[in-house]
């Protein structure tokens, strides 16, 4: 993603993009989201990819498996957890197109910052924010 801008991960190989893909061109229903709940929901890949930073740098015993839905397409090796975020993904992903890549994949939120071709002479919000979660993770090694 940083030499090309194009995200080829959740365009061409994550397999729930492309069940939500397939998804979205049979669903009739469109739900419009608000301004406000759409940046609200724009947060939470953020704040995962922080939660995970966090569990993977302080080496919390804390499975991560369960923030993405893969092992539900292999469902007698998924959890509860697991199964519950692909269906609710997939019905949110009925009504909002792509509702689980745009609102709530760490991966693909990983990846898009990666790829943003905004103006790098200005710190952003982006930018702040992966201060916040480089602090965050050094505290945590020295805890």
């Amino acid at each position: 993603p940083i030499a090309t801008r194009q995200n080829v991960y959740c365009a061409h190989l994550c397999p729930h993009g492309a069940a939500q893909q397939l998804l979205l061109a049979w669903s009739p229903w469109r739900l419009p989201l608000g301004r406000r709940l759409h940046r609200w929901l724009a947060m939470v890949p953020g704040a995962l990819l922080l939660v995970v930073t966090c569990v993977a740098v302080g080496g919390w015993g804390i499975s991560l498996v369960d923030l993405e839905p893969f092992d539900a397409y292999v469902p007698s090796i998924a959890g509860w957890p697991v199964l519950i975020l692909f269906a609710v993904g997939l019905i949110a992903s009925a009504c909002v197109p792509m509702a689980y890549c745009r609102y709530g994949c760490p991966t693909g939120g990983l990846l898009n910052y990666l790829r943003r071709a905004g103006s790098r002479e200005r710190i952003g919000l982006r930018d702040l924010l992966a201060m916040l979660a480089l602090v965050a993770a050094l505290v945590l090694t020295w805890m």
